[in-house]
């Protein structure tokens, strides 16, 4: 496994249309940068304030079958832009509405079906590679009672990109 970096490069355009280079720690790269994810075909957008320090990977029906690795966040805090509605699917206890693109299929999201629930998930895939691979990686056992049943860094078990 590659060493984690301990700082990321930014690149931005000055007024003059010069693209300048910026080395900033990984903590505030994280920290301070909005990141934004897509499904494949570009018609579902999602951004969050912030890129996620952890992702979970839940081996529950669902979350098995549809390869999706959870970021969460308060929906205060991620945008979903929808140029095409999103096909949706409630199951079980029916506490999560499941959102896709109704063009390219993608799993896209899941929002709770009580609004008052302060948490949203989207499907970190979407995200980039960087910003996926930054995170921690959390197992949840979603088929055995929603326990947490390990931990790993991708320093420590290579990029969550390939799990």
């Amino acid at each position: 496994p590659r060493p984690a970096r301990s700082s990321r490069t930014i690149t931005a355009t000055d007024n003059n249309g010069r693209r300048l280079r910026i080395e900033t720690p990984l903590e505030l790269y994280l920290e301070v940068r909005m990141v934004e994810g897509r499904c494949h075909c570009g018609k579902v957008r999602i951004e969050l304030d912030t890129a996620p320090e952890e992702v979970k990977i839940c081996n529950c029906s669902i979350c098995r079958r549809t390869g999706a690795i959870w970021a969460y966040d308060s929906p205060t805090r991620i945008r979903v832009i929808e140029t095409v509605p999103t096909d949706t699917y409630i199951w079980g206890d029916r506490d999560l509405t499941m959102h896709r693109c109704s063009d390219c299929g993608c799993m896209t999201h899941w929002r709770a079906t009580d609004p008052a629930y302060d948490r949203m998930g989207v499907n970190a895939r979407l995200l980039a590679v960087e910003v996926l691979a930054a995170a921690n990686v959390i197992y949840f056992d979603g088929e055995h009672g929603h326990a947490d049943v390990l931990s790993r860094s991708h320093a420590k078990s290579g990029p969550v990109s390939q799990i």
